[in-house]
């Protein structure tokens, strides 16, 4: 994978990555109900981006996946994928994803308008992270993860 900082359009800064295998990033921290939010931009990227939480490991987690102008929110386990709701966007330019895990209650958001919104069974606490799977260049501005209790 190469990383690099870029000089946005509007002057600003963003990290650019070039996936060459499937990656993940992880954060150490252990959270319940959690909100992670990433603004980025996917106009040179062909693949799918995940927002990763409650991971309990490689083969576990759920997720809240963008690909090719469709959000995927739902949960790997075991290995098994299962898409618990999606929805069509437009993806161009800067945009901004949150996906909440709260319980049993799951949400996803294109900036500030709710998109998915599927339930299922709530797992344990677990870290979050970031996934890219593709070819091209993913820019981010911000990733934060933000504990709901």
């Amino acid at each position: 994978m190469q990383a690099a900082l870029d000089t946005t359009a509007t002057g600003g800064v963003a990290l650019s990555f070039t996936p060459r295998a499937p990656v993940t990033f992880a954060v150490p921290d252990t959270l319940g109900a959690v909100q992670v939010t990433a603004e980025l931009n996917l106009d040179d990227f062909e693949g799918a981006v995940s927002l990763l939480h409650h991971v309990q490991g490689a083969r576990t987690y759920d997720f809240f996946t963008v690909e090719s102008g469709t959000v995927r929110q739902g949960r790997m386990s075991g290995g098994e994928r299962a898409v618990l709701d999606d929805a069509a966007i437009e993806p161009e330019g800067w945009q901004t994803f949150r996906v909440v895990g709260d319980g049993t209650h799951f949400r996803g958001y294109l900036g500030d308008e709710m998109i998915v919104h599927p339930h299922g069974e709530a797992l344990g606490p677990g870290t979050v992270g970031l996934r890219l799977e593709g070819t091209g260049t993913v820019q981010l501005r911000r990733l934060a993860t933000e504990a709901l209790q």
